[in-house]
Parts: C-alpha cells; sequence; structure tokens
C-alpha cells in the first residue's frame, strides 16, 4: 500500500512539475482575431461598431444572456462612450470604453471584466470591391503565473468562437438594415 501511494504521490508531483513548465513558456499575451465580408460600405458599418446602443442587436452575449443589463454612458461614436453590463454566469460583469477612433476604419476599446482582468478588442475596417471586411480582434496580457496562462488557449479559442458569431449577426444586421 505504501509503494503505491509514493507511486501516486510521484505521480502528482510530476503532473504538477509538467503543467508549471508547460505553464512558463506558454506566451504571456492572448490574442484572437476572427474576420468577415459584410456587403455594406465602411460608412454603413462603423455606426454599428461605435454606438453601444446598438450593440444588443449584434452582440453574441446578448444572445447567450437575454436578461443581462446594459447601462451605456457617454456619446456614441467618440471616445469615452462605454457599456457596463451585468449578466449571469456566462458573460459576468464588465465594462467596454471606446479608447480610439479613426472614422469608417478603426474602432479600439479598453475592457475590464470584474474579477479576470483586463483587456483590448478593435475593430478594423477594410474597403472591398463589395462592401467592407471587418475583423474584430482582441488581445490580454495573462501575466507571468504560469497557471493563468495555461487558460490561454482556451480563452483564444472561446474568444474566437464568439467573435465568429458576433460578425455573422452583424452582418446580418448591417445588410438587412
Amino acid at each position: 500500500m505504501q509503494k503505491i501511494l509514493i507511486w501516486i504521490g510521484g505521480a502528482v508531483a510530476a503532473l504538477f512539475a509538467l503543467l508549471v513548465v508547460v505553464g512558463l513558456v506558454l506566451p504571456q499575451t492572448v490574442s484572437a482575431s476572427r474576420s468577415i465580408e459584410i456587403a455594406a460600405a465602411p460608412e454603413e458599418v462603423f455606426p454599428h461598431l461605435t454606438d453601444f446602443n446598438r450593440f444588443a442587436a449584434w452582440s453574441p452575449w446578448s444572445e447567450r444572456d437575454p436578461d443581462m443589463l446594459n447601462e451605456v454612458t457617454g456619446e456614441p461614436g467618440r471616445v469615452g462612450h462605454t457599456n457596463s453590463w451585468s449578466g449571469d454566469k456566462t458573460v459576468g460583469v464588465g465594462r467596454q470604453t471606446i479608447a480610439e477612433i479613426r472614422e469608417n476604419e478603426y474602432v479600439r476599446m479598453d475592457l475590464a471584466f470584474e474579477g479576470q482582468g483586463e483587456a483590448t478588442a478593435w475593430f478594423d475596417i477594410e474597403p472591398t470591391a463589395t462592401g467592407s471586411t471587418v475583423t474584430w480582434s482582441f488581445e490580454t496580457d495573462l501575466g507571468a503565473n504560469p497557471f493563468g496562462k495555461l487558460m490561454g488557449p482556451m480563452i483564444s479559442r472561446f474568444v474566437g468562437t464568439d467573435y465568429e458569431q458576433g460578425l455573422a449577426n452583424l452582418k446580418q444586421v448591417v445588410e438587412t438594415s
């Protein structure tokens, strides 16, 4: 029995050491980016990205938690425009604030997630022959903690999946408005 306990203890210690080593070599910064073609000019897409009053119409998180509470402050289309939300455990609590705008080309938002840290998200809008390519990107610093860095691949995958759904919703909203 003692040999089995020693073997189990050694296996647990080896697994712990492996997780620490893997966590140490994983990148500290996590990012995700998704794009979609929309049959509308950049100036038709841009207001949907810079007005949080319109965000619920295409947000993947509004679908996930229809009872989510949103408080929108500041002037739409301007730096400082903010959406604060509070929802169930799938969407959590946080806020996004427009931090930089280049008319019809680019919007950067600072994100804060209660109890989970901060991140940056941005939209790039490129004109095309048939409308626009909209790219939604995300980046966050997970810190140096190896166990926090182990979450990076999952965060990137989950954010990417949400962004794909959000962009598909945005395409539908813009092309039918």
